[in-house]
């Protein structure tokens, strides 16, 4: 079976030990100006009001996409939570987790919080916590950034517990999740190119247990 690892991977262990240091530094504000800041700039849209309308429109596509809502939802890498509030507004009833480094859930907790709604957190070090069965994985830009153990326990334990799936990574990552989303769902078809503010040899792909 092909591995992420045999990729070249866009962000590397240096990079990511000073996006850790520079989240450590940031305040998780309830004012949210950490959203605007430069460090998390460096990881995702800003200011928060871009981040905003991007995530709406992801959260609309995925709704418009699978026709039975999902009543619960794992986000891998889901940043300070927006993608998860637009969701949720949508999809009020929905219990939506999230698995993150610790140096970012403390912006989700707090960004949620503010905003009223509520998920269930996991740092990168308890993600054995987090194993389950729910009806929808999805990743952005995540998977292939994480270590290879990290990988392979997204592979083997949860996405054969998903019904549905939604990856969103790099194009010379694509082959990998294609084979895993055939050997789990026998189905994979792209949903999407490209959405605002993402790299534009991002693909998005979809599977769906039949």
């Amino acid at each position: 079976m092909l591995k992420l690892k045999d990729f070249v991977v866009d962000c590397d262990e240096n990079f990511w030990a000073g996006i850790k240091n520079g989240l450590e530094l940031t305040e998780a504000d309830r004012d949210l100006r950490f959203t605007n800041s430069p460090i998390i700039g460096h990881l995702m849209p800003v200011p928060l009001e871009a981040n905003t309308l991007a995530m709406y429109q992801r959260a609309k596509n995925i709704v418009e996409l699978i026709a039975d809502p999902p009543k619960s939802v794992i986000e891998f890498g889901g940043a300070y939570g927006n993608l998860c509030l637009e969701y949720l507004k949508l999809q009020s009833d929905c219990k939506y987790s999230i698995v993150e480094i610790q140096e970012m859930l403390k912006f989700a907790d707090v960004f949620l919080d503010v905003n009223g709604k509520s998920a269930d957190f996991y740092s990168d070090t308890e993600i054995d916590s987090a194993i389950g069965e729910y009806d929808l994985f999805m990743s952005w830009m995540a998977i292939s950034e994480t270590p290879v153990e990290y990988q392979e326990k997204v592979f083997e334990s949860f996405l054969p517990n998903c019904k549905y799936a939604i990856i969103g990574d790099m194009k010379p990552q694509i082959p990998v999740y294609h084979e895993i989303f055939m050997k789990y769902y026998g189905n994979c078809r792209v949903i999407e190119e490209s959405l605002p503010h993402h790299h534009k040899n991002q693909i998005i792909l979809f599977a769906e247990r039949k």
